[in-house]
């Protein structure tokens, strides 16, 4: 019943099943309506915007909320939730991978370079937080539910429970109105393929055959049609089995829709069996290039010469 090529993402290089899918997600720019309108773009039309624009926007926000709040969020402490900030690489042109060309990355180019570059002009303008080299996914998602970023990469799912979260935490309005667009183009690039994600569920074996047997039954549970529907319409991601027919009736599922089938799908990987230990590699370089440990031309140039070394195996 799953999809097309779906278990093979999940397959050992001996072919033998690790898991079973569960849904996947894609991402657009989620953008703070309500913060839009108060550092005074609230017309902005975001049809075709540019990267031009987003810097405008950016300086807006620095002088509008003097270090409360900025424009987007960046996290470098881990690699968890690493597709929300590779997502910008679709803004400059950037590729990790070529036409489905595996033996090798082409992020080592003067696109891959200008996204490290701009990750380092981001931090030093104050348009990010100061502490984004160490900050792990679950604060930028906290951040982003509690209305401190002005726009950032998000799935529909995720921003609905964030903003329950914080009104549950006290939060003042915490809901806040918001769309999703496509994020924004460096000159020369016509398309911004949008990120993905996609996990997977396993049952270990145990020497306990009752603990054995109810891991098995909650991984065959976790990943049936009936389970994933629930996904579907609690976050907004997408199905991996085919008698799933369910259409999702969201405004802002339809916005992230939209958004891949004008510019497809940004290719970094996921499906491929060493997925695992390549995402481990770009944080630490992001990291010291925050620090001013290394140049963005030399964190690139480190990351893709690591990436092929595992290419390679």
């Amino acid at each position: 019943d799953f999809l097309p090529g779906k278990l093979d993402t999940l397959r050992t290089p001996d072919g033998a099943l690790r898991a079973l899918p569960l849904t996947g997600g894609a991402f657009g720019m989620a953008v703070n309506l309500r913060m839009l309108e108060e550092i005074g773009y609230g017309e902005f039309d975001f049809e075709d915007w540019t990267l031009a624009d987003f810097l405008y926007m950016a300086e807006a926000v620095k002088q509008t909320y003097d270090g409360e709040k900025w424009v987007t969020g960046l996290f470098f402490g881990h690699r968890s939730g690493d597709y929300l900030w590779m997502q910008w690489l679709s803004t400059f042109g950037a590729e990790m991978y070529h036409a489905g060309d595996y033996s090798r990355t082409v992020i080592d180019s003067e696109a891959g370079r200008n996204v490290f570059t701009f990750w380092k002009y981001l931090h030093t303008n104050g348009y990010i937080r100061k502490d984004a080299a160490i900050l792990l996914d679950d604060d930028y998602l906290g951040d982003m539910g509690t209305g401190n970023y002005l726009m950032t990469a998000y799935v529909p799912g995720w921003l609905e429970r964030d903003q329950k979260a914080a009104d549950a935490q006290g939060v003042k309005d915490a809901f806040y109105p918001y769309q999703f667009v496509e994020f924004p183009r460096a000159p020369g690039v016509t398309r911004v393929p949008a990120a993905g994600s996609m996990s997977g569920i396993t049952a270990f074996q145990n020497d306990d055959p009752l603990v054995e047997e109810m891991s098995a039954y909650f991984a065959w549970l976790f990943t049936t049609a009936a389970f994933q529907k629930k996904s579907i319409v609690e976050h907004g991601e997408y199905p991996t089995r085919k008698s799933i027919t369910y259409t999702y009736d969201s405004p802002y599922w339809s916005q992230i829709s939209k958004i891949v089938a004008d510019n497809g799908s940004l290719d970094l990987g996921i499906t491929q069996r060493w997925f695992a230990d390549v995402r481990v590699l770009a944080y630490p370089l992001a990291q010291d290039v925050l620090t001013d440990k290394k140049t963005p031309a030399q964190a690139v140039a480190e990351y893709a010469r690591q990436v092929n070394e595992i290419l390679v195996k």
